[in-house]
């Protein structure tokens, strides 16, 4: 679970990108952040709803 949080956050590699691009890359790791975590939320948002779905 720990890690599942390091990957929504970005973890080291987001605060990597953003010390070697500067701005510019603070703006893009952001927005592939808001992407990826997008997807995150999303599946589990599915895995939530199929798993309340089967125990009832």
């Amino acid at each position: 679970m720990r890690d599942m949080g390091k990957s929504l956050t970005g973890g080291s590699f987001g605060k990597e990108s953003f010390k070697l691009l500067g701005e510019e890359g603070a703006w893009l790791g952001f927005a592939s952040n808001l992407l990826r975590n997008r997807y995150i939320f999303g599946l589990l948002a599915l895995y939530t709803l199929w798993g309340n779905n089967r125990k009832s």
